[in-house]
């Protein structure tokens, strides 16, 4: 029973050494690579291309297991779009496509490579008039992933396809979109920048019959300092479902004379609460009160002026 009980425990401790070491190895191999990649990349800024997609031609053929070939692709379908090489990036560029397995999601670094892929070979596509090509490939990212940076600029080339065939209301309905949709996972999205202007959407399917109705569509804004302001929103595309709206902020103090001025007062840890009201739900309910916070920020930094206390310096003499 001891010898028994000693070489399951040989086997067990052999086991988790040769797995050890697959995984160092893997961790070596992943590291070689990365190093390849930051090379490249700094020999094409540099104007040497042929030394640096040599190398990252390198990456995917001696590499093929490594997740890290899905960057040296998205590197050469960059630097072919820039160089408007059209054919050889949509050949890279459709490898990025195999990061996509049915039933499962992208998320992170990975997401982020396959939209950009996706971006660039629109872009491609576009460069070369084919725009019955480039609509798939850039509405893969509007309709899966409309709250990107992605979605934002697909909107722009699929608008401006559409102006190249000259279809011009689908060109300003797309090019309307351009800018207005926000990554609602980002971890700023809760943040406003104080002195900045403030912008808001509300998308609803009710809007565009009280469109034609002739009603305002109004939201109200309130800080927890106690400033309050009521805004008129406008519709934003055709369709009329998508409403838009802003307001300037200026850093200061609430009193009797800022409330209702349409300028909201903030300080940095203020909180804006903005509210809408439904007047028709799915459900059916009536006047139904949607609502949605952020907080304010401020942002600063120290330096150093010239003699005119205006200039930034670039270099100060502590000595």
């Amino acid at each position: 029973m001891k010898k028994y009980l000693l070489a399951m425990l040989t086997l067990f401790l052999a086991t988790q050494t040769l797995t050890a070491a697959r995984e160092a190895k893997i961790d070596r191999a992943d590291l070689a690579v990365s190093r390849l990649l930051k090379k490249a990349t700094v020999l094409i800024e540099a104007g040497q291309e042929e030394k640096g997609l040599k190398m990252l031609q390198t990456i995917v053929n001696n590499y093929p297991k490594s997740p890290l070939k899905y960057d040296a692709y998205l590197a050469m379908g960059r630097y072919y779009v820039h160089n408007h090489k059209e054919p050889e990036a949509l050949l890279v560029l459709k490898k990025i496509r195999k990061l996509k397995k049915p039933g499962k999601d992208l998320k992170g670094k990975k997401l982020e490579i396959y939209l950009e892929g996706l971006f660039l070979s629109g872009i491609a596509y576009f460069n070369t008039r084919m725009y019955s090509s480039a609509f798939p490939a850039l509405r893969k990212i509007t309709q899966n992933h409309p709250n990107t940076l992605w979605a934002n600029q697909s909107y722009y080339y699929i608008g401006m396809c559409h102006f190249r065939m000259k279809n011009w209301t689908k060109c300003i309905e797309n090019l309307s979109l351009v800018g207005t949709f926000v990554d609602v996972n980002s971890k700023t999205i809760q943040y406003i920048e104080a002195g900045q202007r403030f912008y808001m959407k509300v998308s609803d399917t009710d809007l565009p019959v009280l469109r034609r109705l002739g009603k305002m569509i109004k939201v109200k804004i309130k800080t927890r300092a106690g400033d309050s302001e009521s805004i008129i929103l406008v519709p934003l595309n055709v369709k009329g479902d998508i409403y838009i709206g802003s307001i300037p902020t200026r850093i200061g103090k609430v009193d009797a004379k800022t409330i209702n001025d349409k300028i909201l007062q903030v300080l940095g840890g203020d909180e804006i609460s903005i509210s809408y009201i439904d007047g028709n739900t799915f459900d059916g309910a009536k006047d139904v009160a949607r609502g949605v916070s952020t907080t304010v920020v401020s942002t600063g930094r120290t330096g150093f002026t010239l003699g005119t206390w205006e200039g930034i310096a670039s270099a100060a003499n502590l000595g």
